[in-house]
């Protein structure tokens, strides 16, 4: 097993959006048809292949953790389709030895015990409220996922839902509004009355009542979080929210590998409609369809940005990462 990634290994993929859309129960008409991006387009921007990163350390997981113990949890920015890869592992993969124990307990997990949205170096010194029972405190027993977006339509999501993020920006609406926003312009300068002197539009993330991290931009928060997971030394996994679009069965069934687990006999299940919900913080929250004519248009990628603002990405967000996962830079 080996770290798959661009110009590294790449998995023996093809991406099939209509094969896709029909195995998941929706009816492909001459519409959608004409709606979804030419598989083309999706290749200039995600690569062909599925990219997983942290496989070669599967072993030494599945070596250390005893199976009835395991469990795999997932993790990730806000807006990175971590409820998504969730409800797909629930409803794929189990690992026999904790359901041997407990029919209901199939070893998939909501979320790592640390809280799926907090920094990877939170693994020992925070937990989730909702992970207080004491089965779930020993974090060393989960398989962390996180999942990752390509950050330019990440910084997109992040304008139509912020969560915990805070950063002075307004949409647009008839031509005033600036977001996503990494370099103030005019409108950013004289809203917020701003100096002349702030050369870029800080970030900060309130995670809970004592815990906040800050960061130089929403390009900077994308880079610290990331890496954080890409160089932590335990087992976890990084896969890209793209890929559980164009190529979810692969990327489930590799998850689900890894943590010692194996897929539910019967086909695949898909998620047809958002795992967010459509309601509250989650309204306008995009099903599988939708997804895909979203992120596979290379406009739609840049909608909001100026060209200072791509500039900035271009000279600021993290080469290893963007090579890594295979996001390409702004022109």
């Amino acid at each position: 097993e080996e770290s798959y990634g661009y110009g590294d290994h790449e998995f023996p993929s093809t991406i099939d959006m209509i094969k896709t859309l029909e195995e998941a129960g929706e009816e492909v008409n001459d519409e959608l048809r004409a709606k979804l991006p030419p598989v083309e387009d999706v290749v200039k921007l995600y690569s062909s292949k599925m990219h997983v990163e942290g496989l070669e350390r599967c072993e030494q997981f599945r070596n250390t953790i005893p199976p009835e113990k395991a469990y795999v949890g997932t993790a990730g920015l806000f807006n990175t389709g971590t409820n998504l890869l969730a409800q797909l592992l629930m409803k794929n993969c189990y690992i026999p030895a904790r359901t041997a124990k407990r029919k209901r307990d199939h070893g998939m997990k909501w979320q790592v015990p640390w809280s799926k949205h907090s920094p990877a170096s939170w693994r020992h010194f925070h937990l989730a409220k909702s992970e207080t029972s004491e089965k779930n405190r020993n974090a060393t027993n989960v398989l962390p996922v996180a999942t990752i977006k390509d950050p330019l339509t990440w910084m997109g999501s992040m304008c139509r839902h912020s969560y915990a993020v805070r950063w002075n920006h307004k949409n647009s609406r008839n031509g005033n509004g600036h977001c996503p926003n990494l370099v103030p312009n005019d409108f950013d300068r004289t809203y917020f009355k701003m100096n002349e002197s702030d050369s870029t539009i800080p970030v900060s993330v309130r995670y809970n009542d004592t815990h906040s991290t800050y960061h130089d931009s929403l390009a900077h928060l994308w880079n610290d979080w990331y890496n954080g997971y890409l160089k932590a030394d335990y087992p976890r996994l990084i896969v890209r929210f793209e890929d559980l679009m164009y190529h979810p069965e692969e990327v489930v069934s590799t998850i689900c590998s890894c943590g010692g687990g194996v897929m539910r006999d019967g086909n695949f299940t898909y998620m047809l409609d958002s795992a967010k919900g459509s309601t509250g913080a989650h309204h306008g929250a995009a099903g599988l369809s939708a997804a895909m004519i979203r992120y596979g248009d290379a406009k739609t990628r840049l909608k909001g940005f100026t060209q200072d603002d791509l500039n900035y990405a271009r000279e600021n967000l993290d080469p290893v990462l963007m090579k890594k996962f295979a996001y390409n830079y702004p022109a």
